[in-house]
């Protein structure tokens, strides 16, 4: 599947994740859902890292193999949600950490990346919920608009972030909890981005001294000349003035 996202960079989605994360902050299971999962996907990331600041989060998978998600797990054949929910594998065992983001964890979607309605309508999500719930963590699952059960889904989670669409068809009695209608317009530069720019500042130390010596000239020139245009507006007169004398 293709990243390109419609609409809108992935890092705008994400921060449109995270500027709707604080709303979501006693909640501790819901499920973003788009007709665009990968929007979906960048959304849920930016929430998930939002949160991830003061409780563990978790984000799954239930597209299959979505890009943004899929490309934080290292292993080359990951179990999943399916291994778990079809095959009984631990739940531990298919949380993979994000390198470099602490408290933020990733559930692919599985060694069979299709997750059927049987797993859409389990009843273990509303005992994965609670558990969530009483750990003081955050699930957040993407799943797709039209995915089948997904009205099943739901009504075991504390609710539904919704992107991009205007409604939810497929559970017109869901409750929504945030809507992301877009990706942010604007975006603030994180100071560890500037911080990585600077890292290759040294390499060009030279540039500064040479601009700096370069605007003196510069400066020295412009004064040189207004200087000599002042002495000739003063000498001219007075060469006038002897000619007459004489």
């Amino acid at each position: 599947m293709s990243q390109k996202v419609s609409g809108g960079r992935p890092i705008a989605w994400e921060d449109a994740g995270r500027q709707v994360a604080p709303v979501l902050g006693s909640y501790s299971a819901i499920v973003v859902i788009s007709s665009d999962p990968l929007a979906a996907a960048y959304v849920a990331l930016g929430i998930a890292r939002a949160e991830a600041t003061h409780r563990r989060s978790v984000v799954g998978d239930l597209v299959g193999d979505l890009p943004p998600l899929r490309s934080l797990v290292k292993e080359e054949d990951p179990h999943g949600i399916t291994d778990s929910f079809l095959y009984g594998v631990s739940l531990n065992k298919i949380g993979y950490e994000v390198e470099g983001a602490h408290n933020l964890y990733v559930m692919p979607s599985g060694t069979d990346p299709l997750i059927d309605e049987e797993i859409m309508r389990s009843p273990r999500w509303k005992k994965l919920a609670s558990g969530f719930a009483e750990a003081g963590a955050f699930l957040v699952l993407v799943a797709s608009s039209g995915a089948p059960g997904l009205s099943d889904l739901i009504e075991e989670l504390d609710g539904v972030v919704l992107v991009k669409d205007p409604e939810l068809q497929n559970a017109p009695s869901a409750l929504v909890l945030a809507r992301v209608a877009g990706p942010t317009r604007t975006l603030k530069i994180p100071l560890h981005r500037i911080a990585a720019g600077a890292s290759h500042w040294p390499r060009r130390k030279w540039l500064y001294p040479a601009l700096a010596a370069l605007a003196v000239l510069v400066l020295g020139g412009l004064g040189l000349a207004l200087m000599l245009g002042r002495v000739g507006q003063s000498v001219q007169p007075g060469r006038r003035v002897a000619a007459k004398i004489a």
